[in-house]
């Protein structure tokens, strides 16, 4: 690490930069945030210290409280957001070492050095001392020094510097071992590693040149941070975490990336790996029609609901920011992370109409109240306003995770068909999908801490469900205007040793209905049941299921190469208050070795009347309503089924799962990064000379 600017701030920008940043803030289109923003800032300072950490219970908000207030101090040089930020900062440093680990001052069993918090409050003491340098006594310059070497950064030391990984060859946590790293630092895919990596390395920067064991700290994160980041946000920009955990380990390990960027940290190619990657457009797509995003791998289904732009009232008054945080802060969420988007925005030559929408009317994290100073440093001030959202695309493949996201007037469908990762948040859910008809949802994920099989929307085998370390991978995808249709080999992440294979096949005939084909084989006789999740009521009527919406109903019909039961359980609450989920099951009435299902999933008004299944096992599917539609099918030479026409239509020989399906809405059709177009700031010491 090269040695840092001597004057504060220099973290993301210098003293020469503040008169371009504050003139942006006073137009188009920062200014309306902006307004907000200090109106958040006036919140803040206008109560102690020990009402916003006692009044809302969230020990980790600290750090964008703090960052709140000296941000607007360093961009109006206002006394009283200053004197909020030191006294924040001041109380962060206060805490004992052992807060710094864990605010209820007891060890983690389960890791023995830095933790989630102590980059909290690390991040909370470097912005305060970074951005409120010239209102800080040395005494308290000296506080905040001392806390970060003596609590963050001897933590983060301890966690680093083992000499053995922190999980074993089998893929189990090494607790035992005191020569051990902590299980979060060599972990590319958790967001431990992203968050403590990120915010200690951004928290060294601050202090480097002025404390010997920053250098240390700095080092470590340099090493750590790009190799996460490129794991994180994986091929066409997905991450094996959900959206809520990925957010959070990727937004702090940038932090990281453009504090050591601008100050000759790293080469700024690391940015350019996020551009090609399309970074950022998963964040878009995983959004479903009824604002609620598919919440895969551990997150509540309300989390990031609606968009933040959709609630702008909130900032109309003191008071009704103060309620808004008394009921959780959700409200200040909504959508993707806005300084995020801003930021990948920016790294794309000639701009991105769908980022620029992302950043222009999305929040940021509750610390935060809704609005992250990062936004206003990262987004590009010359771009206009992009306040309506452009077109997607009908289906999309994030090949990195395997997402497939599908999508028409009426439907709307997120599929699983990744890899269930053994070292962060994961459910066991391959094969799981989530469906939203008319803008409801009609097939849900009971959402956080709902981890087995059984308790998704997938197939379970031998009453068995999916093993850690589980992947799928696709063996077919096509969107053509006519239809989206993938298949999905899920046959190695089940438990079960009697599975020879488990293929989903997922047909969507002019975006109107969900035909799934389930084919199932065993050595020997298998118990194969399938499960659609739904916060609605179920319904029968018919022979067939009703997952009965409040304004939308979906028709379920099955039928097999033998005959085919339909019933219904109950999984139990879901994760958010008051949701109790249930279950349709679908299952043959007999095990067999060789199981073919089809379970059609087609929208009805109330009192319309359901559709019909007609099933030859020889290689026709019919789907009579209101006209016949016909799917043929047949077996490859290797024994999988193959779908061959649908409604006509060939269904390619060739897949498309090997290339990129998303159509970037982009201004320049180049590769690269175009350096001179990045606000100056973003990359200070490296266009300085």
């Amino acid at each position: 690490m090269t040695t840092m600017n001597k004057e504060h701030p220099r973290l993301f920008f210098s003293r020469e930069d503040l008169p371009a940043i504050r003139a942006s803030l006073q137009k188009s289109p920062l200014a309306g945030r902006w307004d907000k923003f200090l109106r958040v800032a006036d919140f803040l300072s206008s109560l102690t210290v020990k009402e916003l950490l006692e009044g809302y219970k969230d020990t980790r908000r600290i750090s964008g409280y703090a960052g709140i207030c000296a941000f607007a101090y360093a961009m109006t040089e206002e006394k009283r957001y200053g004197s909020a930020a030191v006294a924040l900062g001041l109380a962060a440093a206060g805490r004992s070492k052992a807060y710094w680990q864990n605010d209820r001052e007891t060890p983690f069993p389960y890791n023995k050095g830095a933790a989630l918090l102590t980059a909290h409050l690390s991040l909370a003491c470097a912005l305060v001392y970074d951005w409120c340098y010239d209102a800080l006594r040395q005494e308290e310059r000296d506080a905040l020094r001392a806390a970060l070497v003596d609590k963050g950064f001897s933590l983060y030391l301890e966690s680093v510097t083992g000499a053995k990984r922190g999980f074993t060859d089998e893929g189990t946590l090494n607790l035992q071992d005191p020569e051990r790293r902590d299980w979060w630092v060599d972990n590319l895919t958790s967001n431990w590693g992203g968050v403590i990596h990120g915010g200690l390395g951004t928290a060294a920067l601050a202090i480097l040149d002025e404390e010997d064991s920053a250098a240390e700290v700095a080092e470590y994160a340099r090493h750590y941070v790009p190799r996460f980041i490129r794991q994180a946000i994986s091929e066409d920009g997905g991450s094996d975490e959900g959206i809520m955990y990925a957010q959070y380990g990727i937004v702090w390990s940038v932090y990281f990336l453009l504090a050591a960027i601008r100050n000759r940290g790293l080469d700024p190619a690391v940015l350019e790996e996020l551009n090609g990657k399309l970074a950022g457009y998963w964040l878009v797509y995983m959004q479903g029609t009824d604002g609620r995003y598919a919440n895969f791998n551990n997150m509540r289904e309300d989390t990031f609901q609606g968009m933040w732009a959709e609630r702008l009232s909130m900032y109309d008054s003191l008071e009704q920011i103060e309620a808004v945080l008394a009921r959780g802060g959700a409200d200040f969420e909504g959508g993707p992370n806005a300084a995020l988007a801003a930021l990948f925005e920016a790294l794309v030559p000639g701009g991105d109409s769908l980022l620029l929408w992302a950043a222009d009317n999305s929040g940021a994290g509750v610390e935060w109240l809704g609005i992250s100073p990062f936004y206003f440093l990262w987004r590009r001030p010359d771009a206009p306003m992009q306040q309506e959202k452009p077109a997607l695309q009908q289906s999309v493949l994030f090949r990195g995770n395997g997402h497939i996201v599908a999508q028409s007037d009426t439907l709307w469908l997120a599929y699983n068909g990744g890899r269930i990762s053994g070292e962060s948040h994961r459910n066991f859910d391959l094969g799981t999908f989530v469906l939203k008809v008319n803008g409801e949802g009609l097939i849900s994920d009971p959402g956080y801490g709902r981890l087995e099989t059984h308790q998704h929307s997938t197939v379970m085998v031998d009453g068995l469900g999916q093993k850690s370390g589980g992947a799928a991978h696709y063996t077919k995808y096509a969107a053509a205007e006519e239809y989206t249709y993938f298949a999905s080999d899920l046959t190695a992440s089940y438990i079960s040793g009697n599975v020879k294979r488990v293929e989903r096949h997922f047909i969507i005939p002019r975006g109107r209905y969900v035909l799934i084909m389930d084919h199932i084989e065993g050595d020997e006789a298998l118990n194969v049941e399938l499960r659609l999740q739904t916060a609605k009521d179920i319904r029968s009527l018919g022979g067939k299921a009703i997952i009965a919406g409040e304004r939308q109903w979906l028709a379920v019909a099955a039928s097999g190469n033998q005959q085919v039961s339909l019933g219904q359980g109950v999984s139990g609450p879901g994760s958010i208050a008051g949701d109790i989920f249930r279950f349709v099951r679908v299952n043959p009435l007999e095990d067999q070795r060789h199981c073919l299902l089809a379970t059609l999933l087609f929208p009805v008004s109330p009192g319309e009347p359901l559709p019909d299944l007609l099933f030859d096992p020889d290689g026709t599917v019919e789907i009579i309503h209101k006209g016949r539609d016909r799917i043929s099918f047949g077996r490859e030479q290797g024994g999988g089924l193959a779908v061959r026409q649908i409604n006509g239509a060939i269904v390619p020989d060739e897949s498309m799962h090997g290339r990129r399906s998303i159509l970037p809405l982009r201004g320049l059709d180049r590769k690269g990064l175009a350096v001179q177009e990045l606000n100056p700031w973003m990359l200070g010491q490296q266009t300085r000379g």
